[in-house]
């Protein structure tokens, strides 16, 4: 049942932190060998919309700049105790800030906006995610896509610096799933200082990763992002809803939901309407210390796995456990990462390596994923 590629050279994106946690060498960085993936099924633009058509001659949006120039280092400069105050404000007003980018051989600022995101990490962070948006104007003179100016900022959550290990685990579920598809998000990973304008010599260093705006996914996958309720598995592109199934079983997620379209985004393309699952912070792979069983999915502990759906039979079952088969050591690339402790390494492999165990057993496949 088992097929093994070769291992590709895969390597963290990221820069060495001076973090004790991480017992790196300061002023060393490692870059992925890994080639980002090409731009595939770009839709004709026919539309009249000015930043549209603008798109035409200005294809390099603010987050593939700062992915391609290597941007590994920021400082975001803003009135951060103003904005904790808004965690329960619900439409609270976006505030000023400055995001200064930096690589190698440049740096440069730009003005941005700043709100807390999200509906349950903004209520038990210490300092919960960011929404940044950027000027239009100024991306449309920086010669970049103007219509994808936002962009999230996951942050490290809570103070302590183990979440660090915690946020870099999320984000090698996300490089996971780039893995699997290219209907999947994007995401790049930075050291960033938080510099707050009312106590300068207070600065505080962590990780931080940013995601691929929504609409420049759907754009990217040549679809357009739609919003869909009530929506049941039989009424989506079963490719990606499979993926998406086999992928959060895996990796011990049960934080989504088709009905209320929670943790999945929709992409309308043609006649399709492909399933892009996102936010796997409660998943047992990233294991979060807040994240807690779904007891009304009857899970009992973080780790049980359970499949929030079901395949229509057999034959395409083996389809997918064959694709998954063959990603076996694509899957375990996060082992490069020289900056995710040993341990968090060890147990995410074990947690992987379940998965494939019982893979052979019919029986299992039977009980666990067909109706």
């Amino acid at each position: 049942m088992k097929k093994k590629l070769p291992l590709a050279l895969l390597s963290c994106y990221i820069i060495l932190l001076n973090l004790s946690a991480q017992k790196a060498a300061e002023g060393n960085r490692m870059e992925e060998n890994q080639p980002s993936p090409k731009e595939q099924g770009i839709a004709p633009d026919t539309t009249t919309n000015t930043l549209d058509t603008l798109a035409k001659v200005t294809t390099q949006s603010l987050f593939e700049k700062i992915k391609g120039d290597s941007i590994y280092q920021m400082v975001l400069t803003a009135d951060f105790g103003k904005l904790i105050d808004t965690r329960f404000i619900k439409d609270a007003p976006k505030q000023q800030a400055t995001l200064s980018l930096k690589n190698d051989s440049t740096e440069w600022q730009i003005p941005v906006k700043i709100a807390l995101r999200g509906r349950f990490r903004r209520k038990i962070c210490d300092f919960p995610p960011i929404k940044l948006d950027f000027p239009k104007e100024q991306l449309q003179e920086m010669g970049l896509h103007p219509k994808f100016d936002e962009l999230k900022l996951v942050t490290h959550c809570l103070a302590s610096p183990e979440s660090d290990q915690t946020l870099l685990k999320e984000y090698w579920a996300y490089r996971l799933y780039n893995q699997l598809t290219p209907n999947s998000f994007k995401v790049h990973l930075v050291q960033i200082t938080y510099l707050d304008i009312n106590n300068p010599s207070q600065t505080e260093k962590r990780l931080a990763f940013i995601i691929e705006n929504n609409k420049e996914l759907a754009n990217r996958i040549g679809g357009t992002l739609v919003s869909k309720f009530g929506l049941s598995p039989e009424q989506l592109d079963a490719h990606t809803y499979y993926q998406t199934l086999l992928f959060n079983f895996m990796i011990g997620n049960v934080d989504w939901n088709v009905l209320a379209q929670r943790n999945i985004k929709y992409i309308q393309k043609d006649s399709a309407l492909l399933v892009v699952p996102y936010d796997f912070d409660q998943s047992a792979i990233v294991h979060a210390p807040y994240a807690k069983p779904h007891p009304d999915a009857g899970q009992k502990k973080l780790e049980d796995r359970l499949c929030l759906g079901h395949f229509p039979d057999a034959s395409t079952l083996e389809i997918y456990i064959e694709q998954f088969s063959d990603l076996e050591d694509a899957f375990s690339f996060f082992k490069q990462c020289p900056y995710l402790l040993d341990k968090y390494k060890l147990r995410m492999e074990n947690y992987v390596n379940s998965f494939y165990e019982p893979l052979d057993n019919k029986k299992y496949l039977r009980k666990t994923f067909l109706k």
